[in-house]
């Protein structure tokens, strides 16, 4: 059995074989981060806070350095939908779903790729509005590092695609 597991691991070593979902290492130097906003109509507080979580994981997760390939821009946008609704008809549970729009380009400004990364994040609307607001950031929180994970994926992707080599 261990001869087959070691047969395997050098047959999948050999063929090129590259984890999908591997970190992204050295291939994370050719992207430098633009800007991670939020496309917001109002002004509330803790509004940015998914754009400022979101871009603070995706430095730490993809440093750029000098002479940097291509330039990533992500717009989020943050929407809430009613999940349950009390007999009063009053909510219950809401769900606070962050949008990202990105952008991949290069130095000059030539787009080579877009794509959208979204995630859900539930959370209860308590008796007092602390509680809710403190769900409501936790959510946010929890939806924030969801997308930064979503959008890594998908950069690695770019970054590993053959054809574009």
């Amino acid at each position: 059995m261990k001869a087959l597991l070691a047969l395997l691991a050098l047959t999948l070593a050999g063929c090129g074989y590259r984890p999908l979902y591997a970190e992204i290492g050295h291939l994370g130097n050719q992207l430098r981060l633009g800007e991670v906003r939020m496309d917001v109509t109002e002004r509330n507080v803790g509004e940015r806070r998914p754009a400022q979580l979101v871009a603070t994981s995706l430095k730490r997760r993809l440093p750029a350095t000098l002479g940097t390939a291509y330039v990533l821009n992500v717009v989020i946008e943050e929407l809430q939908q009613t999940l349950a609704v009390r007999r009063d008809a009053t909510d219950q549970r809401l769900g606070l779903n962050l949008l990202a729009k990105i952008s991949i380009s290069t130095p000059d400004g030539a787009v080579v790729y877009t794509g959208e990364a979204n995630t859900t994040a539930a959370y209860n609307v308590e008796q007092t509005p602390y509680g809710t607001d403190a769900g409501k950031d936790r959510a946010r929180q929890s939806a924030a590092a969801n997308l930064s994970d979503e959008i890594v994926r998908k950069v690695a992707l770019f970054l590993n695609d053959e054809r574009r080599k």
